[in-house]
């Protein structure tokens, strides 16, 4: 899968008790699950040979919560981590060598968690194809507040060559490559309050 910088790239799930994890995965939703070329700690699932998410236990050694995190591409984690914090928002972790790659834990200004990830991706994986998650979407109280953050600090606009663009509709932006909708932010009413814990579906 060629790399397409500042788009989901991946999904990994926080694991405390992996083997009973595997074990729900597998009878709900019919994943297989291999080492992981991150190293000890991380496991790949995937549905008919294609890989579909991840699995990290490793995080749990740096006590991170239990979650799904979205992470995204890019092609420098520092200067990414660095928009972050110019941004009022927050890195975490990172960013931290992680097999041949690098990671970052970071959250937006609203305090939704994710990930940033500079390095060679996974083979076969993209929103919504095969059985990997076929959409991506974050709940905040201002979707073209985070639309902006999230384009400042994933440079989407000045390079406009990745074929990254936005769609707005209603109180929704869409993200799109080469006109596929890849992810959504999704606004509520002034007084609502941005739910970090809602990231995927």
């Amino acid at each position: 899968m060629d790399s397409v910088p500042g788009v989901p790239c991946w999904v990994s799930l926080t694991v405390r008790d992996r083997q009973a994890t595997e074990e729900f995965y597998s009878a709900v939703l019919g994943w297989t699950f291999t080492d992981s070329p991150l190293g000890s700690g991380f496991r790949t699932a995937t549905r008919e040979g294609k890989p579909v998410a991840g699995f990290n236990e490793a995080a749990v050694s740096r006590q991170l919560p239990v979650r799904w995190t979205v992470f995204f591409s890019t092609p420098d984690a520092d200067l990414a981590c660095d928009r972050v914090h110019e941004r009022g928002a927050t890195v975490a972790v990172g960013p931290l060598r992680v097999g041949e790659g690098r990671a970052a834990m970071v959250a937006d200004p609203q305090g939704a968690p994710f990930g940033l990830w500079q390095g060679e991706l996974p083979r076969g994986w993209e929103v919504g194809a095969g059985h990997a998650p076929a959409w991506l979407e974050l709940h905040t109280s201002d979707a073209f507040a985070a639309a902006l953050f999230y384009g400042e600090v994933l440079d989407w606009t000045k390079n406009p060559s990745h074929g990254v663009s936005y769609e707005e509709q209603h109180d929704e932006v869409h993200i799109l490559v080469d006109g596929e909708t890849v992810a959504g932010l999704r606004g509520g009413g002034i007084e609502a309050a941005p739910d970090p814990r809602r990231r995927t579906r």
